[in-house]
């Protein structure tokens, strides 16, 4: 699993990038494709018709914010 951390210095620029993301996904099958296999006897890839970016706002401590983003969201946990 690939995880990265992106900053933006304005909710203007986060809200910019997240429509360029949405943009880019509508027109490139490759980012909307997955593996499903809950529920059946194998896996099988499947295109999605729409795929979201989503994301979730916390609120984080005044010194310690890149260090809490990195424990709360590690894939490793």
């Amino acid at each position: 699993m690939v995880s990265i951390m992106l900053t933006f210095d304005s909710r203007e620029h986060l809200d910019g990038f997240r429509c360029g993301a949405a943009g880019g996904d509508r027109s490139h099958d490759v980012l909307r494709t997955g593996v499903v296999w809950e529920g059946l006897s194998e896996p099988v890839q499947v295109v999605w018709r729409e795929a979201r970016l989503p994301v979730q706002e916390v609120q984080l401590s005044a010194g310690g914010g890149a260090r809490e983003l990195r424990e709360r969201f590690d894939p490793q946990q």
